[in-house]
């Protein structure tokens, strides 16, 4: 009677075995993921430059992939749009926000995490901008795109992670 149900758990148990799937997960980090920045306008567009701190934290290679979602998706420019992270690097993701006029805006940077087998992960990053101007502001339609060179003041960010630099264009 105790081999019989010694043998019917053995049986059982290696079934279990064998009908269950192997469960292959990777884990996404952001080292900022939230900012409010209050810009004080001096011309439109007031381009602000910013990053979003990526790890991959995983075992293997992942890619990176950034993109915008949301109503205001129009004013972003992703400047590492796509790129691979090796275990355990990090890399500053850029992208820029011109601000054409006064007002709140919600920004929303999605970066999805891919290895090179399994399922995707996807986290968000969020800027908040608050853009105030006294009177009109002049309009440069001479915006040229950031080269990298910038210096960054965090001393206007309301976190440790973001950095924040508005580049002031000039004609």
């Amino acid at each position: 009677m105790i081999a019989k149900q010694y043998t019917l758990f053995l049986i059982g148990l290696i079934l279990l075995g064998l009908l269950s799937s192997h469960v292959y997960a990777i884990t996404a980090s952001l080292g900022n993921v939230r900012a409010i920045v209050n810009v004080d306008m001096t011309e439109s567009p007031t381009i602000i430059d910013r990053t979003i701190k990526v790890n991959n934290v995983n075992n293997e290679e992942i890619k990176i992939t950034l993109d915008t979602t949301g109503e205001f998706k129009d004013l972003v420019t992703i400047k590492d749009k796509e790129f691979s992270l090796k275990p355990d690097e990090t890399k500053n993701a850029r992208y820029s926000v011109a601000i054409k006029e006064p007002g709140n805006y919600e920004i929303r940077v999605i970066v999805t995490f891919t290895p090179e087998k399994g399922q995707a992960v996807g986290l968000s990053s969020v800027l908040i901008v608050k853009a105030t101007a006294d009177g009109d502001l002049p309009t440069n339609n001479d915006v040229v795109e950031d080269n990298g060179d910038t210096d960054v003041n965090e001393e206007n960010t309301t976190d440790g992670g973001f950095n924040f630099n508005p580049t002031k264009i000039l004609d």
